[in-house]
């Protein structure tokens, strides 16, 4: 009733044309609000997933477990035996550039190992990884080091990997760490940042894969000097 006194005083005429005005100004503020929606989850899908060499890298990870949320930092291709041998995904809460923090700061961490070859033998990997955290964590002579978990990581890497075949360690503050084999948990190591922080040295300690890897998983430009 209120409605058609107003038209009555302003004119039908004027009166349609403003509510023709006002329902046209609706239709496209939705129509923006749907374009709008569409770009935000078109960004989404798009970052949703980094591509390297075939392998998916998803920018969210959830730790095993506790659930606790990291993001992706950084990633390499590592060469070993001659050729390219996986794909190395660091993740952080944030972006971390510096390698000390990482040890020194208290957060959830995971490494991943994204198999990019076949036939990587237990005895191959083992080589490798003993050799990695030898070298970059001062040797057996290193008092510090933790030999016991180092063994024990030793007798737990006892399959041939392939390519597709994804190993992690996965490390939280509530949990401690976790060896990860194609998303099943192999080992737990409670209360146990020590040993992940040997582990992440053989990716940004003194000696890590190559300069431009260490660079790459500290999320700095593959060419910076």
């Amino acid at each position: 009733m209120a409605r058609m006194v107003y038209c009555r005083k302003l004119g039908y005429s004027l009166c349609f044309k403003m509510r023709s005005i006002k329902a046209a100004i609706l239709t496209i503020s939705s129509s923006i609000v749907v374009l709008w929606l569409g770009l935000v989850t078109s960004v989404f899908a798009i970052e949703h997933f980094v591509e390297t060499l075939g392998v998916s890298l998803p920018n969210q990870l959830n730790l095993a477990k506790t659930q606790e949320s990291v993001y992706l930092n950084g990633h390499a291709v590592a060469q070993a035996w001659g050729q390219p041998a996986y794909v190395a995904a660091l993740y952080t809460p944030y972006i971390e550039k510096r390698a000390e923090m990482l040890s020194v700061n208290d957060e959830p961490l995971a490494m991943v190992f994204y198999f990019i070859r076949d036939d990587v033998t237990a005895d191959m990997l083992r080589k490798l990884f003993t050799e990695s955290i030898l070298v970059n964590n001062g040797g057996w002579d290193n008092q510090r080091l933790d030999r016991k978990r180092i063994l024990e990581l030793q007798n737990l890497l006892n399959r041939t990997f392939n390519a597709g075949d994804v190993l992690a360690f996965h490390y939280s503050p509530k949990n401690g760490v976790l060896m990860i084999v194609n998303s099943e948990v192999e080992h737990h190591w409670p209360h146990a940042k020590s040993f992940f922080n040997m582990l992440l040295r053989m990716w940004v300690g003194p000696y890590p894969p190559s300069r431009g890897f260490k660079r790459a998983i500290l999320n700095f430009p593959a060419n910076m000097q």
